[in-house]
């Protein structure tokens, strides 16, 4: 089996969206094709240079889409999408294209690397492996069509 990391291309979109559609979507963030399609749109749009598939056999089995911005610490990049499919874990993909990703942002003059995580599953612990920390902050949202929450 010939694994490989290559840039995303057009032709990907509709692979990349079904990806984030079906996986995100069990750790319940509710896209549809449409809305996954247009969040992987987007960033391909932003910066197709740090947008990533994973490929099988030439089969698209996962994406690590990434975006850019400055803070505090100089030049961030956020991995923002990152999803490999279920019949394809656990075979060291995504521990392959975590130490990509790294070697990527230091070769881009990127000085962190950050990501949000869920904390229920064995993620936390995968990452950290690759030298993630956790920081101090906590992500929290509230959704504006839900109208006011009375328990907040």
């Amino acid at each position: 089996m010939a694994f490989r990391i290559r840039a995303a291309e057009e032709k990907d979109m509709d692979d990349c969206a079904s990806i984030v559609c079906d996986e995100f979507n069990k750790l319940g963030e509710g896209f549809t094709k449409g809305t996954a399609m247009g969040r992987v749109r987007e960033l391909f749009d932003m910066g197709p240079d740090i947008c990533f598939c994973l490929e099988e056999d030439g089969r698209v089995i996962g994406l690590l889409f990434c975006e850019r911005f400055k803070y505090a610490k100089g030049q961030y990049m956020w991995i923002s999408e990152f999803a490999i499919r279920e019949g394809y874990r656990g075979k060291g993909y995504g521990g392959k294209a975590l130490e990509f990703i790294q070697k990527a942002a230091k070769d881009k003059g990127i000085d962190v690397l950050s990501l949000f995580t869920d904390v229920k599953g064995d993620a936390v612990k995968i990452y950290g492996k690759y030298g993630f920390k956790m920081t101090d902050y906590v992500m929290m949202e509230k959704d504006l069509k839900r109208g006011p929450n009375p328990k907040a």
